[in-house]
C-alpha cells in the first residue's frame, strides 16, 4: 500500500493465495487479520498478513505486538495518509488497445472479484466520480506512473464502466520522454499492471465463513497509474523462475526495449536487467555453473535501480 488507516505487516505473499479464498476477521480491538488458502497449500487456512487501526495502535506498538505474538513479518508499513488518495490497489491485466499515436486503453480496477486486501469493488462504484469528472471544466483526475506525481506519462480522455471492470483511456505525450518510454513499454508489452488511487464514498461489511468481506460500493477516484515490472521484487520473482521458457519471454521483452527511445540512465538499467535475466537463463541450462555477479546482486537489493 502502505494503508491511511491502519498499519499492516504482510507474513506472506497475496500472490501465494487463492485470490476468492482471503477473507478479513477481527481478532482483538484494533488487529485484524486477513487469512486465505494457499494455492499449493491442503485448503486450511492460513494468515496472510496483519491489520492494526492506527487510532488503537502506534506503528511500534503494532511492531510489538508482532514481537510478543512471535509474528515474522516479510513487510511492515506504517499507516500514512497519500497525497494521491487514501488507498491504492493495483490489477494485472493486459492492454485493450494501444494505437501508434499513443492512445492506450486499459482496465484499471476489476468489478465482483474479491482481492488480496479482503475487498470486493462493485459495477457501479465509479459512476458517480467518472459523471462528476465528465461535468467537470477542470480534468482533476490524473495518469500518472508508479503513483509518482513528478511522471505524468499521459493525459486521461476517457473513463467509463464495462461488465468486466472500469476503464481508462489516455493520451500519451510522446513529446516527453516519460511520455515516450511510457509508449515503448506498453508495445514492447513490458506493462501488464494497473492501479488507481482512491477515497471510499460507501462500503459494507459481508459476514461470511472465515471472516468478513468488504464491499466497495461507492468510490471517489484520484488517479490512474501505470505501473512498471521493474522493481527489484519482480526481479527476485524472476530468480525463483524453473521454466526456460518464461524467461526467453521475458528476454524478448527487455531486447524489444532496446530499439525504443529512452534516455542514457533507462538504457544502463535495461542493461543491468537483462544481464541478470541472462544469468537466470543460464542457471536453467547449466546449473553448476550459474553465479549471480555482485554488481547485479547488489541491484536487486536496490530498488530504484529498475523502478525505471
Amino acid at each position: 500500500m502502505p494503508y491511511a488507516n491502519e498499519h499492516s505487516a504482510r507474513v506472506r505473499d497475496p500472490d501465494d493465495f487463492i485470490s476468492d479464498s482471503l477473507r478479513r476477521k477481527n481478532i482483538q480491538k484494533g488487529v485484524d487479520i486477513i487469512i486465505g488458502k494457499l494455492k499449493d497449500g491442503d485448503g486450511s487456512m492460513v494468515i496472510q498478513s496483519y491489520h492494526f487501526d492506527k487510532d488503537v495502535f502506534t506503528a511500534s506498538e503494532a511492531r510489538k505486538w508482532c514481537k510478543d505474538h512471535d509474528v515474522k513479518y516479510i513487510l511492515f508499513e506504517e499507516a500514512k495518509q497519500n497525497n494521491i488518495a487514501m488507498f491504492i490497489k493495483s490489477i494485472s491485466a493486459e492492454v485493450k488497445d494501444l494505437d501508434e499515436k499513443g492512445l492506450v486503453k486499459f482496465y484499471f480496477s476489476y468489478f465482483g472479484n474479491l482481492d488480496s486486501d479482503g475487498d470486493i469493488t462493485e459495477k457501479g462504484a465509479f459512476a458517480k466520480t467518472i459523471s462528476d469528472w465528465k461535468n467537470a471544466s477542470k480534468k482533476r483526475i490524473r495518469h500518472f506512473k508508479n503513483h509518482r506525481w513528478d511522471q505524468t506519462p499521459g493525459v486521461i480522455q476517457d473513463l467509463y464502466e464495462e461488465e468486466k471492470g472500469a476503464v481508462a483511456i489516455s493520451k500519451l505525450i510522446l513529446g516527453t520522454q516519460c511520455g515516450r518510454e511510457t509508449y515503448e513499454e506498453y508495445k514492447a508489452g513490458a506493462i501488464t499492471e494497473h492501479s488507481f488511487g482512491y477515497d471510499i464514498i460507501e462500503s459494507f461489511m459481508e459476514e461470511v465463513e472465515g471472516g468478513k468481506i468488504q464491499h466497495l460500493k461507492e468510490l471517489k477516484l484520484e488517479e490512474v497509474s501505470s505501473l512498471t515490472s521493474w522493481g527489484a521484487n519482480s526481479m527476485t520473482d524472476v530468480l525463483d523462475v524453473k521454466n526456460e521458457d518464461q524467461v526467453m519471454k521475458l528476454l524478448e521483452k527487455l531486447e524489444a526495449l532496446k530499439k525504443g527511445d529512452f534516455s542514457d540512465q533507462y538504457f544502463e538499467k535495461l542493461e543491468h536487467k537483462i544481464a541478470a535475466v541472462h544469468n537466470v537463463l543460464l542457471s536453467l541450462r547449466r546449473p553448476e555453473a550459474f553465479h549471480l555477479p555482485e554488481s547485479i546482486e547488489t541491484a536487486l537489493k536496490h530498488s530504484t535501480l529498475f523502478n525505471i
